[in-house]
């Protein structure tokens, strides 16, 4: 039986290794095989001669536990889709992958945002007051989910369930945490990607902007409560005809076509400023049709195909989140999207 299911891995991994060969450095390195050797020895028993399962620091090739490698967020993923098949269990969460674009030109792929900084660059705030002053005593729900003012910040917006996501990325920690959703106001959930001024869209990809670009806005739009949403990106400029603005305001703007309430606005932009003084140096955007989960994907490719494969790129970086728990570093180039690991 085991030597059935050992077979069963082996050809699903080379099928995985040919699209996603950041798995096959996993297995090589001894990440990914520690944890599939652990998956069929539970579901199988303990192996008869009683032997501990390899250590993931220690890879087959004998590598110390120094110089391994963490395991890509992407190869646990994995880990838990081979968990599912193998006990046919719950269904697996499928980590979705392209390769890479093989344009003839072979042109190099354009950073859609710079790379992230350290968060303790030592960047003063506007008003020379700390994050906690500026917002006053600490949310409960912060000291809760071990979060506090100043920390990094990460947006997710979803337009057909008319969502704002707040994700904040404790000091020293990896992962990101959600802090809180907020309900957008009379906002468009027609599908598809924004192109032209006054088309009252909401933008789908991946934008960000810059802690000067942030600063910028604020001083030249006094009285206007609102969030450029960072459009177009060097994606969206690879269309010449493409044009507008978008953002996320308080109230009518010719610009937006998503609303927060004046208390939701407000808390926003205080944990986005307070981030932005404490050290962080981009403000990621994530925006997103719908809820980019297996079934939402079959259900809306029948009833939009014509944007079936913008979305498919659009899940790669969905489903990165989802399974690694950061963000990742997004480029593009004519091909679509790309992500890696910052």
């Amino acid at each position: 039986m085991e030597m059935l299911l050992r077979s069963i891995l082996l050809t699903v991994m080379v099928v995985i290794g040919g699209a996603s060969p950041w798995l096959v450095r996993d297995w090589l390195r001894g990440d990914l095989k520690a944890d599939l050797e652990q998956t069929l020895e539970t579901l199988s028993g303990p192996k008869s001669n009683g032997g501990p399962a390899s250590s993931p620091s220690e890879g087959s090739s004998g590598m110390k536990s120094e110089d391994a490698l963490p395991p890509y967020p992407l190869a646990r993923a994995t880990h838990r889709i081979m968990q599912s098949v193998l006990s046919r269990g719950a269904k697996a969460d499928a980590v979705m992958t392209t390769p890479p674009p093989t344009d003839s030109a072979n042109r190099a792929a354009t950073p859609a945002e710079p790379l992230p900084t350290s968060r303790d660059t030592g960047l003063a705030a506007a008003s020379g007051a700390s994050p906690e002053s500026a917002v006053g005593a600490i949310p409960s729900e912060l000291q809760a989910l071990g979060l506090t003012v100043g920390d990094s910040v990460f947006l997710r917006l979803f337009k057909k369930e008319q969502e704002l996501e707040l994700w904040m990325q404790a000091e020293g920690e990896r992962d990101f945490t959600l802090y809180r959703v907020y309900r957008l106001h009379a906002s468009s959930v027609s599908p598809g990607p924004k192109r032209r001024d006054g088309d009252r869209l909401i933008p789908e990809g991946f934008y960000y902007q810059t802690v000067a670009q942030y600063r910028e806005r604020e001083a030249s739009n006094t009285g206007r409560e609102e969030i450029d949403l960072g459009y177009p990106n060097d994606w969206d400029r690879l269309d010449p005809g493409v044009s507008g603005a978008a953002v996320l305001a308080v109230g009518a703007s010719r610009e937006s076509a998503c609303l927060l309430s004046e208390s939701d606005m407000a808390d926003v932009k205080t944990m986005i400023g307070a981030a932005f003084s404490s050290g962080q140096m981009i403000l990621r955007m994530h925006l997103f049709p719908f809820r980019m989960s297996d079934e939402a994907m079959n259900r809306e490719w029948k009833e939009s195909s014509k944007t079936a494969d913008f979305w498919m790129n659009l899940k790669e970086g969905y489903d990165f989140f989802e399974n690694a728990g950061f963000p990742p570093n997004v480029t593009s180039d004519p091909a679509g999207y790309h992500f890696s690991v910052p």
